[in-house]
């Protein structure tokens, strides 16, 4: 993965709250987007509502921007009955989801300079096809980082929108175009946050939407230009490509990750939409930080062996993980359960492993392999197991 080793260190650090062998469903829709085939597992809106109108004139993951997906938008625009850019995936139930982006004008340099243009995350109720020009049935919250009613300054943007009719609140980011963004959809509970590289993390806005269904679309959204989105209606931008006027965006998203939420007992039931009941503080205990991480498979391996003989280490299976070993003398081994061919005295000693998913690293587990040299019988005990393993050498 691409982010830095102090972000993947305060990830397993956080990962030390999720029990080893947790189970979380959505875990294999986190995308790290290191890979550019990743890109067939994600839907996008304007296929799904087969309007024709592909409102991205880049889209692409780990090829404009190493490790990144990058979104360009057209103009474009969510506002009422104005359909922008989803990239999404079907989410059924509670969830977290939660993304790194960067946002700035098409150039790099500065921050948008047409308004409304901006990159984040969207919850959305789907909408069946065919979608008429004046449906009245566009649900959705989004947060999005980049220029908001003021071009040329950096600001994120909230908005809710129930029947078509959106409201929205601006505010500046203070000159910064980085941060890591949240939703967290509990029950009928909506929940923003974000976080500026290296700072703490803070609740963003709290909504209640009784009306969202059990199934949502979760993703990414792009939009730009709205100045000269809003000469065009609604039913004409939905359904065409628009080439005119000043589309000023490039969003990169570094990762996406998907986690259930795990709201502790005593604040379950409770109104998370008021602060009163559930502070900023209490939310966070379960949400920002807490709601990623990887879980940490548990490590193993075949031995105790004799010099000569092959070693297989272990990692239990964490749903789309890939995983990282080390161990003694310089080994290192990207696959799950990696052998040791021949082993020699020298490789007794602890091996680490660690699992990545895009919802970071998990904290390491380690196993000790014993490389035995002569006729003893050394037991054994693999941690966890009560049961030994003798091994006599000839």
């Amino acid at each position: 993965m691409k982010r830095s080793l102090a972000f993947l260190a305060g990830l397993a650090a956080m990962a030390t709250a999720v029990t080893a062998n947790a189970v979380d469903d959505l875990l294999p829709l986190a995308d790290d987007f290191g890979n550019a085939a990743s890109i067939a597992a994600w839907q996008r809106v304007y296929q799904q509502e087969m309007t024709g109108a592909d409102q991205l004139e880049i889209f692409d993951i780990n090829t404009t921007q190493a490790g990144k997906l990058v979104m360009e938008p057209h103009t474009s625009t969510w506002y009422n009955e104005y359909r922008g850019e989803l990239t999404f995936k079907n989410v059924t139930g509670d969830f977290v989801i939660t993304t790194d982006v960067v946002s700035t004008n098409r150039a790099g340099t500065a921050a948008p300079s047409s308004n409304y243009s901006l990159g984040g995350l969207m919850i959305r109720t789907p909408r069946t096809p065919p979608v008429g020009c004046s449906s009245m049935d566009e649900n959705y919250v989004f947060l999005s980082i980049g220029a908001g009613n003021t071009p040329g300054t950096y600001q994120f943007e909230v908005k809710t929108t129930v029947n078509s009719m959106s409201t929205l609140i601006i505010v500046a980011t203070g000159g910064i175009n980085h941060a890591t963004i949240q939703i967290a959809r509990i029950g009928n509970y909506v929940i923003t946050l974000r976080q500026f590289p290296g700072g703490p993390w803070t609740v963003h806005h709290r909504y209640v939407r009784m009306d969202f269904p059990a199934t949502l679309q979760a993703g990414m959204t792009t939009y730009t230009d709205f100045a000269n989105t809003s000469t065009y209606t609604p039913c004409y931008q939905n359904s065409h490509v628009l080439l005119t006027g000043n589309p000023d965006l490039v969003s990169a998203f570094d990762y996406v990750c998907f986690r259930r939420p795990q709201v502790p007992p005593a604040f379950q039931g409770l109104d998370l939409s008021n602060p009163a009941v559930v502070s900023d503080a209490q939310l966070l205990t379960f949400l920002g930080a807490n709601a990623m991480g990887t879980p940490a498979p548990t490590a193993g391996n075949s031995g105790p062996v004799c010099v000569g003989q092959d070693v297989t280490l272990t990692a239990s299976t964490v749903d789309g993980a890939t995983y990282s070993w080390t161990g003694p003398n310089g080994y290192t081994s990207t696959q799950q359960n990696p052998v040791l061919t021949g082993v020699t005295a020298a490789q007794t000693g602890d091996y680490s492993v660690v699992a990545m998913t895009g919802c970071g690293a998990s904290s390491p587990s380690m196993t000790t392999v014993t490389v035995n040299a002569d006729a003893s019988t050394p037991a054994v005990t693999p941690p966890g197991d009560a049961t030994s393993t003798q091994t006599a050498c000839d």
